[in-house]
């Protein structure tokens, strides 16, 4: 939470192994073990030899996850799983070691560390882009097909909070119905923590306004074409 928790985020420039680095303002201190760029998170691929795992504490412990290192992508509908097994050192010593990606997200329980009266989550998350406004959720929306467990229908009644408190937008989210908020889409695209957690995925579209532009260009046209022909009229009136 803002008004209580703070973050130390870590370039993931950093993440080479046996490098350690210092958490500022804590007793603690990260030291890679191993990072892959892209990797498949889960059970092992067929054909594919997943590594060893160093890990003993955390989701890697917990629910048995396997990492197979893959080839990185340069797909435009793919995105590459960053993935590192960490150590957490305290002042007398290691904590722990950790796996963390950037797939080990909301759906997954919180991987924590805990020194003394004191607890850090420990994650490896996308970079984040702050903007001038905020997200709420309303409600959220899940249905289902009669008698089964497959999803029908889930979506999300949001709030947008701005910092310009004019722009305040109230919006729903479903499928193929997303929000499109100064030059940014949400897409509903998940959810998770028994519905309470819904999950979008945002995409940036530097054309947004492109459209807009083409109708006004298109109007301003329509105007002049019939300024043009309105002259000659009324100049063939006059003679």
């Amino acid at each position: 939470h803002a008004d209580f928790d703070t973050v130390h985020s870590i370039p993931i420039a950093l993440l080479k192994p046996g490098k350690t680095v210092a958490v500022p303002e804590s007793p603690l201190t990260i030291r890679t073990v191993s990072y892959y760029p892209n990797a498949q998170i889960g059970r092992a691929q067929e054909g594919a030899a997943p590594v060893e795992s160093p890990a003993n504490q955390g989701v890697a412990v917990k629910m048995n996850v396997v990492v197979t290192p893959t080839a990185v992508t340069y797909a435009e509908n793919q995105i590459n799983t960053a993935t590192a097994y960490v150590e957490v050192l305290g002042p007398e010593g290691s904590l722990g070691i950790w796996l963390v990606s950037n797939v080990i997200d909301d759906r997954f329980p919180p991987q924590m560390v805990t020194l003394g009266e004191q607890s850090w989550e420990i994650a490896l998350r996308l970079k984040r882009h702050y903007y001038p406004f905020e997200v709420e959720l309303v409600d959220f929306s899940h249905e289902k097909y009669p008698g089964t467990e497959i999803p029908f229908n889930y979506s999300s009644e949001v709030m947008v909070r701005h910092s310009d408190t004019t722009k305040n937008q109230k919006a729903l989210i479903y499928m193929n119905h997303p929000l499109r908020y100064e030059g940014l889409t949400f897409y509903q695209a998940s959810f998770a923590n028994d519905d309470r957690t819904s999950i979008f995925q945002v995409v940036r579209n530097p054309g947004w306004v492109l459209p807009y532009v083409s109708v006004l260009l298109m109007g301003v046209g329509m105007l002049v074409q019939f300024g043009m022909h309105f002259f000659k009229f009324l100049n063939k009136r006059s003679h």
